[in-house]
């Protein structure tokens, strides 16, 4: 929230800043809003959880099965819209919205455990696959020589 606003008028706050009176400025200007010590939480916790859906999608990045990988990612990254649409709105989070989206994500982890296997599978598979064509590219290479 303020992160984006402050970089927004980075030009402006640099020259306040090289001044030392980067909070005069941000009294002064009341499109900035403070932050309140549990907005600052809700947000750790949320690039927290970019941060662990983003590893999670990498991670899952070479996976055979697309449509999964596709729409795990949707369904991430809507609760995160939402959830930040949420802040960004300075609306508060209630208990209902934190409970839902706790559910979702638990939701989500069970679907990536039970596509586990088929997943593995397929990548099983594939790596198979991969060795046979070495094997058969060294027994061309093989006969030649």
């Amino acid at each position: 929230m303020a992160g984006s606003i402050i970089s927004a008028h980075k030009g402006v706050l640099k020259r306040y800043q090289n001044r030392g009176i980067e909070q005069k400025y941000l009294e002064e200007h009341d499109s900035i809003k403070y932050e309140q010590k549990e907005d600052k939480e809700k947000i750790e916790c949320l690039k927290k959880f970019a941060k662990e859906n983003n590893l999670i999608l990498e991670r899952k990045k070479n996976n055979p099965s697309k449509n999964v990988d596709k729409d795990t990612k949707s369904e991430i990254n809507e609760l995160i819209t939402s959830i930040t649409s949420k802040i960004k709105d300075n609306k508060k989070l209630s208990d209902k919205d934190i409970d839902s989206f706790i559910e979702q994500l638990n939701n989500l982890i069970q679907t990536i455990k039970s596509e586990k296997s088929k997943i593995i599978d397929r990548m099983k598979q594939t790596i198979e696959a991969e060795i046979e064509k070495y094997k058969k590219e060294l027994d061309r290479l093989n006969s030649i020589n």
